[in-house]
């Protein structure tokens, strides 16, 4: 299960108009993030995901939410995430 800690910058008008408690609302309905308190224009979250093609997917769904400026990775853990087993017949390096 992956698990990312995130920073949701926002855009100064999402900021600054308010815009960031209907954001923030918005988000709160989603049972794979957990919400930190909003510092300016930043959100602090941690995103967990059962892998980590859904955790790219949830990322780039924040980074296109209307109000957002930019989505930082802060950190990423793998350490449950389950590993494909290797093809038969074929080595590392592809042949």
């Amino acid at each position: 299960m992956p698990i990312s800690g995130l920073v949701i910058v926002l855009t100064p008008k999402a900021a600054r108009d308010g815009m960031a408690d209907g954001f923030l609302e918005s988000m709160r309905s989603n049972l794979t993030l957990t919400i930190g308190e909003r510092a300016n224009d930043r959100i602090p979250v941690v995103l967990e995901t059962a892998t980590a093609e859904e955790s790219r997917s949830a990322i780039e769904r924040l980074r296109n939410m209307e109000g957002v400026a930019l989505v930082e990775v802060t950190y990423v853990d793998f350490a449950d995430a389950v590993t494909p087993e290797p093809t038969p017949g074929r080595s590392d390096d592809g042949g």
